[in-house]
């Protein structure tokens, strides 16, 4: 009894450390020795995924970091990452927003939405997953992660630990000053990792129709309430502020409005 009460002052002692240290974290070389090193030892994993955004309305962002895939992970196309998230965030979604692991589970590893044989076959080879995520009160968006592991087993404590350690990894990635990646096609840094950023829209400028329709939305418009002045069904107008949510790189109506105020008139 002694010896197990020890060994639990000495993982918290570490889950102290490793929290600790997560705080002090500013830079890209910073995080990734983190991940790589303190990390592992309490949540060992071979691929992590961190997705952000509002995915009821397929504005979803991502990074992947792995030491493992490579230069694989860079060829993946925005609608097939897209679906591959948004079909494990409805998994956690189904278990009550907690904690969820699978193990050697095909049907839901499988990446039948990824077409790239080689990056199917990379991911395929991971045998369990485990997922959470962070809801944003606030904002009404959604940080949920994703760890892979090649393992075919997932230590029972595991959820706790990836209850507990999730918002330290979800503030760490948010004080990193910058990420040296911000394109699928330059993912591979000089250390090997991965680390690659996966965002909708190459064009950033806004067409005439989405300025007109961002100046109402300013304007304090709904989307029935700009569809009737426009013209145009609610639903186009959702299509719409999808796209313009993706090139402003905003997740919703009000950092949308925060970022664009200014550029375009209020009608």
């Amino acid at each position: 009894m002694i010896a197990a009460s020890n060994d639990k002052q000495v993982k918290a002692y570490y889950l102290g450390d490793l929290i600790s240290d997560s705080t002090e974290i500013k830079t890209y070389e910073q995080f990734l020795t983190w991940h790589q090193e303190a990390l592992q030892k309490f949540l060992p994993h071979e691929l992590m995924i961190s997705a952000w955004g509002d995915f009821s309305m397929d504005i979803i962002f991502y990074k992947i970091i792995s030491p493992t895939i490579g230069n694989s992970a860079d060829i993946m196309a925005e609608r097939e990452m897209t679906l591959f998230l948004k079909r494990l965030y409805s998994h956690w979604i189904s278990n009550d927003r907690k904690p969820f692991q699978i193990v050697s589970d095909q049907s839901i590893i499988r990446c039948r939405e990824i077409q790239n044989k080689s990056l199917k076959a990379n991911l395929q080879n991971l045998k369990s997953a485990q997922f959470h995520g962070i809801r944003d009160m606030r904002a009404g968006s959604d940080s949920f992660y994703i760890l892979l592991s090649s393992s075919i087993s997932i230590e029972p404590h595991s959820k706790k630990l990836l209850h507990q350690i999730l918002p330290y990894i979800d503030a760490t990635l948010r004080q990193v000053e910058c990420f040296p990646v911000t394109c699928q096609e330059e993912s591979v840094s000089d250390n090997g990792l991965n680390l690659f950023e996966g965002r909708s829209g190459s064009e950033t400028e806004l067409s005439d129709r989405e300025a007109e329709i961002m100046g109402l939305v300013c304007a304090g418009k709904t989307n029935i309430e700009i569809g009737l002045i426009l013209d145009i069904s609610s639903f186009t107008v959702k299509n719409h502020l999808q796209r313009i949510f993706k090139k402003l790189n905003v997740v919703n109506r009000s950092q949308s409005i925060t970022k664009i105020r200014g550029q375009v008139k209020s009608i």
